[in-house]
């Protein structure tokens, strides 16, 4: 076992704990800082091989003969001025993994008609709006003004939405165009079409992304569900977790193909019609990626790289994808009128290894400043890393297993998290 523990505030940082006979793979220190019997973690670097010898576990400081320092390299002989100061993440405590050093505020709960939520995403042109899936009424939640007095919350989807077009939604993204006079947003649903009755029979398959308007006044009263959606596709059962890509395409976890699936509903078919045949179906990389059942999966797509971030809860790792990388493969058959393709080849990567790095259940992400942040369903606990997977800091936020799911960020930099289990919404803000 190898065990990194900062004295200054007694927390461990990491723990590695090989099986019998096995290496450690993964990552250590580069370089390591020796001061009050601590050990300061700044850099990190893939290691090729590693001992488990439990009686050689322990690393020790450089403690090179400084008698074999080149005086003429410029090396300061200085002592030591001091512990250096925090190095982390503000919003998850500045390094010290300390709640003290952070505020939580519940803005919302059940009392306020929330009910399993998995997810949240601020509305672009309403800074102050929050949509939230509920998997468990299946419905839209929207709060605006949630911190202050004037908070305000509407539970809305139209009426039998739950029947099809909004089972069980386990994610939601805005996109950038108009449905009706508002942006479009489009969700994806953890279920199969169990209801096949409401379909005209079909298939237990026959499910996927809905697209929907942002326009609080289409859902109210007694409007027919067909109104307030405009456009669904038809081939992704079990979808655990959705991201915009550009226009009306979006990017699909498609758990129960165990790939990412690919949706462009390209021009809505309007308020409550019923023509797909403009719609684009391609299935990447399938058996990548697998789910755990009631857990959404999460992705995040940076349009600047092309890189697809995946909470691949099921193999405990945070992926990418390349969705540069690949080749368009043949179609099959399809419930729509389109002819969805398969795409060969993607290029999909171990970013973040769970194994390694204590992350039972990853399932939030939010791609926020140059940072990867990424929530553990199991543990509660919330990570920051770079892009290249570097473990930059993390919080526990004792919220305990089967909290927290969705992660999105304000307009001024406060994190928000939905707490499926405990049916809130919580902020999380640097203290002044």
């Amino acid at each position: 076992m190898v065990t990194y523990t900062d004295r200054r505030v007694g927390t461990e940082h990491h723990t590695f704990r090989p099986g019998a006979g096995k290496k450690i793979s993964g990552r250590v220190e580069k370089k390591m800082k020796n001061y009050a019997g601590s050990i300061v973690m700044t850099a990190l670097l893939p290691l090729v091989a590693c001992s488990t010898d439990t009686t050689r576990d322990t690393v020790q400081p450089n403690n090179n003969n400084m008698n074999n320092v080149n005086p003429d390299a410029g090396v300061s002989m200085e002592p030591d001025a001091g512990p250096p100061p925090p190095q982390g993440l503000a919003i998850l405590g500045n390094g010290t993994h300390s709640l003290g050093e952070v505020e939580l505020t519940v803005v919302a709960d059940a009392a306020d008609d929330l009910n399993l939520p998995t997810d949240l995403e601020f509305h672009p042109e309403r800074k102050n709006e929050l949509w939230v899936v509920n998997e468990g009424s299946s419905q839209f939640w929207v709060g605006t003004d949630l911190d202050t007095d004037m908070k305000s919350v509407n539970s809305i989807r139209g009426r039998g939405a739950h029947l099809h077009f909004l089972t069980k939604p386990s994610g939601l993204a805005f996109g950038d165009k108009y449905c009706g006079n508002e942006l479009c947003l489009a969700t994806s649903h953890g279920n199969v079409n169990d209801r096949p009755q409401t379909t005209g029979n079909a298939p237990v398959d026959f499910m996927g992304p809905s697209l929907w308007t942002s326009d609080v006044m289409t859902y109210r009263g007694n409007s027919p569900y067909h109104l307030a959606h405009y456009d669904m596709l038809h081939n992704s059962p079990n979808a655990m977790g959705i991201a915009w890509d550009s226009g009306n395409a979006f990017w699909l976890f498609d758990g129960y193909h165990r790939a990412i699936a690919h949706y462009d509903f390209n021009d809505d078919h309007g308020a409550g019609g019923s023509d797909h045949s403009d719609g684009e179906i391609n299935r990447w990389a399938q058996g990548s990626v697998a789910m755990v059942d009631g857990v959404p999966s999460h992705l995040e797509f940076d349009s600047e790289s092309g890189l697809l971030y995946i909470a691949d809860t099921g193999n405990k790792r945070v992926a990418v994808m390349d969705t540069n990388s690949g080749v368009q493969g043949s179609s099959y058959r399809n419930y729509d009128t389109n002819r969805p393709s398969y795409r060969y080849d993607a290029m999909v990567t171990t970013l973040i290894d769970g194994g390694m790095m204590g992350i039972q259940q990853p399932s939030g992400l939010a791609l926020y400043e140059g940072h990867l942040y990424v929530s553990d369903h199991a543990t509660g606990t919330i990570y920051g890393f770079k892009l290249d997977g570097e473990l930059v800091d993390y919080i526990d936020t004792q919220r305990g297993s089967g909290t927290i799911t969705g992660l999105a960020f304000d307009s001024t930099g406060n994190l928000y998290f939905a707490d499926k289990a405990n049916e809130q919404i919580v902020k999380i803000s640097v203290k002044p």
